[in-house]
């Protein structure tokens, strides 16, 4: 039997793992932060079954039928992928606004179906965190495109890997495993060098995952020797396995993901290793078990709808998000699943059913099918955007959508820092003197642009913006380290701190501090937070050397909710949040900000949740204006709406 005919039940087990892993991190189940790990495990076994066919081919026939590669790809990964994408789409229709969700789920169904999502979404989160993921309900198809792209090249550098090793006389699989050694290295090599400032790009693009298939086909090559390690596959399989499951439950959000992937991929390889050499193993009959075999049966359909239709139950009741819901709906999914494989995947695949019976009809059925999906998806495309025209309120929260207050293109900083602007492009209000007013921090710093432009204009000064991405306005003692800073943000505020004697010694006379991240220093351990008010005093103390006030300004209420979704699916009266549950946010914070500024007579708290809020509610709409552009973020209306209760404190940093 060749290797490739050869079924593994513990590879199916294996899948399980993964899957599980991963639908449950994406119900945002407590404990498993690293759930998202159970992609890569996919990407290793994925590698290795590809490229056991791939080998048998080469070895038996001594080339590569790129028809019928293709033609088994089609069968097994088309049809549920094209049913659930039909099915995503028209489900759309009646649970999706058209103002906003519906012509970005058109768009990505378009490069659903031609492979090439995860440029899309890479192109559409400028950072990973750009557009939430909970808009986007078939990002999870990124990984397909990943492995159809990877599919494309790998047949061939496979049989010219092979034909360059016979031509030159080279024992075949040692020189092929050299050149997937290379590979392995060069793709991983990349994607460390990438993760800081490319992250986005490194993390959905296939050449820095290229690796981690390629990990998986080099164990296919070694799978002929593999039987020779069967003493050490029973502890390579256990310490792998032991491996991903660490990674899932004790992962930090902090680790780069790049780093963090490498434990849980070459554990993966182990697995697969061990139960190769020694299915006996106790991990080998574990992964064997008729539960977890079933699942990994059902893994590729659960994996294609879970998150689909997560998205479109969170859109639905968006204003309460709940974890048990999401645990029961992900839970669900399995019944879809079921069905998908039972008449969809399974009887093609191993039927192959006219129009999938030769590989030419195979081609030519998948290539119709997909042009019908796709047809659908340009439909509805159009026919939202139509819609969205005509109506005046949904035109409204398109513009609240993409009108988020923002400094001027050439002074923004995003998440790394190239050297301050000049100070011309940064500098906003009104007249030639030298600017009054600093105003320092991250995005929500930025936000308040607008706001301090309609002050500027009031009151006839100028200010200068100093702001960066995910950057809070700390600066740390020498030798403190903050995890949550990265050396480009420290970078910035240095900057920033080298700035302020030059510019209070031409007329500056306070300085606006604003951050959301500010919010950190509530949940951090004892240490952690000291060290982050120790950096927020320095910030303190360097304006009071140079006699300068500064306004600390507590953030904005946010909310659980992209607002102008939840106004597009509730309509203008539907989308207040209870004041208990921002307090229940920020009131630890604002204590924290009074307890930093409490005794000094140059320092001043600003809440902003006092106009956004009475008593009972926080309200993302005043006068008819939309405040939010996302969650936390304010419109270019929202920010001016706050600028006359912003004035009294504003003056006072000017009446030094």
């Amino acid at each position: 039997m060749s290797q490739a005919a050869r079924y593994q039940p513990e590879i199916d087990g294996l899948r399980a793992v993964a899957i599980v892993a991963t639908v449950l991190f994406h119900a945002r189940f407590p404990g498993l932060d690293g759930g998202y790990v159970g992609v890569d495990v996919f990407f290793v076994i994925s590698g290795f079954l590809i490229t056991r066919l791939l080998l048998d081919d080469l070895h038996t026939r001594g080339r590569i039928d790129y028809l019928a590669f293709y033609a088994r790809r089609v069968r097994r990964i088309l049809p549920a992928l094209l049913t659930v994408v039909a099915g995503v789409l028209l489900a759309a229709i009646v649970l999706m606004s058209a103002a906003v969700e519906r012509p970005l789920l058109s768009q990505s169904a378009l490069a659903t179906v031609g492979f090439v999502s995860n440029i899309f979404f890479w192109q559409q989160q400028a950072t990973y965190f750009g557009v939430p993921s909970d808009r986007l309900a078939l990002l999870n198809m990124w990984t397909l495109s990943v492995e159809e792209q990877f599919y494309l090249v790998w047949p061939l550098f496979l049989a010219l890997a092979f034909a360059a090793a016979r031509r030159l006389r080279l024992p075949v699989v040692k020189a092929v495993g050299i050149a997937l050694g290379v590979l392995i290295v060069v793709s991983l090599a990349l994607l460390l060098l990438m993760q800081r400032r490319y992250g986005t790009a490194a993390f959905y693009l296939m050449p820095t995952r290229l690796w981690e298939l390629a990990l998986g086909g080099a164990l296919a090559l070694a799978e002929p020797s593999l039987h020779r390690m069967k003493r050490w596959g029973a502890l390579a399989a256990a310490i792998g396995l032991g491996v991903i499951l660490l990674s899932v439950t004790s992962m930090s959000r902090w680790v780069p993901f790049g780093f963090a992937i490498i434990p849980p991929v070459l554990a993966s390889a182990a697995i697969i290793a061990g139960v190769s050499s020694n299915p006996q193993s106790p991990v080998g009959r574990l992964l064997a078990s008729a539960p977890l075999v079933r699942i990994g049966k059902l893994s590729y359909s659960w994996y294609l709808w879970h998150w689909p239709v997560l998205c479109m139950v969170r859109l639905a009741d968006i204003v309460h998000p709940s974890r048990v819901r999401d645990l029961a709906v992900v839970i669900a999914t399995i019944g879809l699943a079921a069905l998908t494989y039972r008449f969809v995947e399974d009887p093609i695949r191993r039927a192959k059913p006219w129009p999938f019976a030769t590989a030419r009809q195979a081609l030519a059925a998948g290539g119709m099918l997909s042009v019908l999906v796709a047809a659908l998806a340009a439909v509805l495309w159009l026919e939202a955007d139509a819609r969205a025209k005509r109506d005046p309120w949904p035109a409204a929260i398109v513009q609240a959508h993409k009108a988020r207050s923002l400094a001027a293109r050439e002074c923004r900083n995003t998440r790394w820092f190239k050297g301050l602007a000049p100070q011309e492009a940064c500098r906003i209000g009104e007249g030639s003197g030298p600017p009054k007013i600093l105003l320092w921090g991250d995005s929500n710093a930025e936000h308040l642009h607008d706001l301090l432009q309609a002050d500027a204009t009031r009151a006839g000064y100028a200010a200068i913006i100093r702001t960066m991405s995910a950057c809070v306005p700390l600066l740390p003692p020498p030798g403190v380290q903050i995890r949550q800073m990265s050396s480009d943000c420290r970078d910035f505020n240095e900057a920033v701190a080298a700035e302020i004697p030059k510019l209070a010694g031409h007329g500056l006379t306070g300085i606006v501090l604003a951050s959301r991240n500010f919010g950190f220093v509530v949940n951090a351990a004892p240490q952690e937070r000291a060290a982050w008010l120790s950096a927020l005093r320095r910030v303190l103390d360097v304006a009071a050397a140079h006699r300068l006030r500064i306004v600390v300004v507590g953030p904005v209420p946010n909310y659980p909710y992209r607002v102008p979704e939840c106004l597009a699916h509730r309509g203008p009266d539907g989308c207040d949040v209870d004041r208990s549950f921002v307090d229940k946010l920020r009131a630890p914070l604002v204590a924290s900000l009074n307890e930093l500024i409490a005794g000094r007579s140059d320092a001043r708290l600003l809440d902003l949740s006092i106009p956004l809020c009475n008593a009972q509610v926080c309200w993302p709409m005043r006068d008819g204006i939309i405040l939010y552009n996302d969650g936390s973020h304010l419109t270019q209306q929202g920010s001016r709406v706050l600028a006359p209760f912003a004035a009294p404190a504003l003056d006072w940093l000017r009446s030094r």
